[in-house]
């Protein structure tokens, strides 16, 4: 592990050029006034006691990112306390208060010096700055969604599916959905962008299948076929009245073993599907399409939803606060769903139609006249 450090832009800490071995994180907003943008942040850091116990202990403070070009803060560790059910995990709470001049949306973060080595969704990075980051809208009254404080690290065995439970709770009540992205980098002075060489963890090995549930967030990798360390990154949107209104990030690294035991049948290898689009390398194609017409209407609505692979579909309804109004059910497998929607006794105004179907979800507006 390399110890000696360069100057990482604004955001590393001189006090702290050790490489600190930081399992995975995640940001959470709550505005605690009701008459000003005044947000509570609260960072989450997971560190890995067994291999760094010692750097984690001295990370005592975070330099944070406002989004608004202010100057950032460093923000102090409140808490840190092994895992509830695995000592090899420790998680750090780092917690600060800050008020927003004005409206719109920002994009919160922090970097610290170094990730983990030896990461393989990482291959050939020495000393890669770690970077997170939320986005919120500052127009709402909102707490974003907490994902679940981990208990204990994650880990596979190799050629043995897994999967994990990345549901979040929600104060309000908002619809979330659930995507896999790509690590990201960035800075307080520019806004961030995906991580260069970053591979999905089965990209690695070209074998199986990755990818997140959008109604539950039950996360699944089928499966791992060699050991290491493994990054993966997947985000809720949260939306209220037809607007998403954050987006929240929850980062971490799975670390497959051998622990023998006959293997189980991998699937072929199937690329990553991420927010409706199929990634592979630096060419995208539409997996999926959702549209409804006429668009406004004052009676009815025709939805039709369109995917490339056959499979059953769930249709959402989401009225202007973001109340479901009704879930229809299509339990027959096709690449092509159609309804149409009876709007006569709704009020005026806008309104979510969501659509799942396999891995695949997308939203669209409605607007009743």
């Amino acid at each position: 592990m390399k110890t000696n450090c360069t100057l990482l832009f604004l955001l590393l800490l001189a006090d702290h050029c050790i490489a600190i071995h930081i399992l995975g994180s995640s940001i959470q907003a709550r505005r605690i006034s009701s008459s000003a943008s005044t947000y509570e942040f609260t960072v989450l850091l997971f560190y890995d006691a067994a291999g760094g116990r010692s750097a984690a202990d001295q990370q005592t403070e975070v330099l944070f990112c406002f989004g608004d070009n202010s100057t950032p803060q460093q923000i102090p560790r409140i808490d840190y306390r092994p895992g509830e059910q695995d000592a090899s995990i420790y998680i750090g709470v780092y917690r600060t208060t800050y008020t927003y001049p004005g409206g719109g949306t920002r994009t919160v973060s922090a970097r610290l010096s170094n990730r983990s080595d030896n990461i393989r969704t990482l291959p050939g990075a020495i000393n890669q700055p770690y970077y997170l980051e939320a986005t919120l809208s500052l127009d709402v009254l909102n707490t974003t969604p907490a994902f679940p404080t981990p208990v204990r690290r994650f880990t596979a065995s190799v050629n043995q599916p897994v999967s994990f439970n990345l549901g979040t709770t929600d104060a309000e009540g908002d619809s979330i959905r659930y995507v896999v992205t790509r690590a990201r980098m960035g800075g307080c002075d520019r806004s961030s962008q995906p991580l260069t060489g970053y591979l999905f963890p089965n990209e690695v090995t070209q074998r199986g299948t990755f990818g997140i549930d959008a109604r539950t967030g039950r996360l699944t990798w089928n499966g791992p076929t060699e050991t290491g360390l493994y990054e993966f990154v997947v985000a809720a949107e949260e939306w209220r009245s037809g607007q998403r209104i954050s987006l929240t990030q929850f980062s971490m690294i799975i670390r497959v073993e051998d622990r023998g035991g006959p293997p189980a049948v991998i699937p072929p290898y199937e690329p990553v599907r991420v927010d409706g689009e199929l990634v592979t390398g630096s060419r995208v194609w539409i997996a999926a399409s959702l549209s409804a017409r006429p668009i406004p209407s004052p009676d009815r609505f025709h939805i039709t939803f369109k995917t490339d692979e056959a499979a059953p579909a769930i249709f959402q309804l989401f009225d202007m606060q973001g109340r479901m109004m009704q879930e229809i059910s299509v339990p027959t497998a096709s690449h092509e769903h159609e309804l149409t929607i009876d709007a006569q006794q709704w009020a005026p105004g806008t309104y979510l139609i969501r659509a799942y179907s396999g891995n695949r979800a997308l939203s669209t507006k409605l607007l009743k006249k």
